[in-house]
């Protein structure tokens, strides 16, 4: 019997020619391509809704801005002959508002000693306001700018950090408080939601205290650790070391009760007598004052301000207030006009301020300084028993 064996085809197999990206797909590799899941159609359609709403909200905007912008024009209008008593009550407002800001930082450090006249505070708040809209990154260099004026007036690093950070952190938990109260007096947040949010808002304050004092342990790092390594290292480990100091040093503070209360009450006098400034912005145009929305309105604002990233929040205040005052049933023109003349005395004119408040800051502070009873200090600003 015989055999045959299929002998195998020992040609080299052809290579496929690379194909460019533009090159046109085939009907193989079409038919061999999977399929769009659902999942992804679903999202390229909501992706088209999206755009389709957004296209109708922009073609309604365009519609009605120039009858709102005329409307609102002919309210402002009306600053022509403004009524003076509900302007003077704007300005006195305002001004309150930014006394009772000054005192936060300034009874933090009076709490550790360090004593700064009322005049040289508001001199030193009005100067850092101007820094923050009109510099580069403005909040930061009013923030270095404040703590180094402090410094300058007795405080040690530790606690002109200290005032910084505390004066912020207690604005902060103020305005979410009237934030919280704004709500429930629009009826957004009902009796109970508005209790509980208020409840843990303290707890999360109280939580953020005790790990801030738990830091306290630091202070003395820089006595313990040395860091003479020569170079770049020992440089960089220096600084590491009294960053670390610093944040001891700060956290070692203590408001105790009855500062601790007056600064809070302070801070959200502060937030009340804005808000005023506000319903005094409709008074001044003779305008009726949209009372049940009006602090919810304010405080979405001033956190819209607080998260944008532009000079004094500029065009997200406008557009947080007027857009919740509009939401909760305030036409759109008079919420414009009077919003628009609340910016003109709350933002411009403190910061037509700013330029003779930084002239009277520069000054050599002069009756300001540490309590000696409270403890000596030396010429670097450090605690005595910090000094190396």
């Amino acid at each position: 019997m015989t055999f045959i064996c299929p002998t195998a085809d020992r040609r080299p197999a052809r290579r496929s020619a690379p194909t460019s990206p533009d090159a046109p797909e085939t009907e193989p590799a079409r038919r061999d391509r999977p399929s769009q899941t659902p999942a992804a159609r679903r999202r390229r359609l909501v992706l088209v809704a999206e755009v389709i709403v957004l296209l109708a909200v922009v073609a309604v905007v365009a519609g009605e801005a120039p009858r709102l912008l005329s409307t609102a024009a002919g309210d402002l209008a009306r600053l022509a002959d403004p009524a003076p008593v509900a302007l003077a009550e704007a300005a006195a407002f305002e001004a309150v508002s930014l006394v009772a800001f000054t005192q936060v930082p300034r009874w933090l450090l009076r709490r550790g000693g360090v004593r700064i006249r009322l005049l040289d505070a508001l001199a030193l708040t009005l100067a850092a306001n101007g820094m923050s809209i009109l510099l580069p990154a403005g909040a930061v260099s009013s923030t270095v700018w404040s703590a180094h004026q402090y410094s300058r007036r007795g405080a040690s690093a530790g606690q002109a950090t200290w005032a910084v950070v505390a004066s912020g952190f207690v604005s902060t938990v103020t305005l979410l408080a009237v934030a919280i109260a704004g709500g429930a007096a629009a009826g957004v947040v009902g009796g109970r939601a508005a209790m509980a949010t208020s409840a843990v808002l303290v707890a999360g304050a109280a939580l953020v205290v005790v790990l801030t004092h738990r830091a306290e342990s630091l202070t003395g790092v820089g006595r313990r650790r040395r860091a003479d390594a020569p170079g770049p290292a020992g440089r960089l480990r220096r600084a590491a070391v009294r960053l670390v100091g610093l944040v001891g040093e700060a956290a070692g503070q203590r408001a105790g009760w009855s500062t601790g209360s007056a600064v809070l009450a302070a801070s959200t006098l502060n937030w009340l007598a804005d808000a005023a400034c506000l319903a005094a912005a409709f008074w001044v145009l003779r305008l009726p004052v949209p009372w049940t929305g009006l602090l919810l309105a304010y405080a979405a604002g001033k956190l819209a301000g607080a998260l944008v990233p532009l000079p004094g929040g500029l065009g997200a205040v406008e557009a947080g207030t007027i857009g919740v005052l509009v939401a909760l049933g305030s036409p759109a023109a008079p919420a414009i006009a009077a919003v628009a003349v609340y910016r003109i005395i709350g933002y411009l004119g403190p910061l037509l301020l700013s330029a003779p408040a930084y002239g009277w800051a520069r000054r050599e502070p002069a009756g300001t300084g540490p309590d000696e009873a409270v403890g000596e200090q030396d010429r670097s600003g450090a605690p005595a028993g910090l000094a190396a």
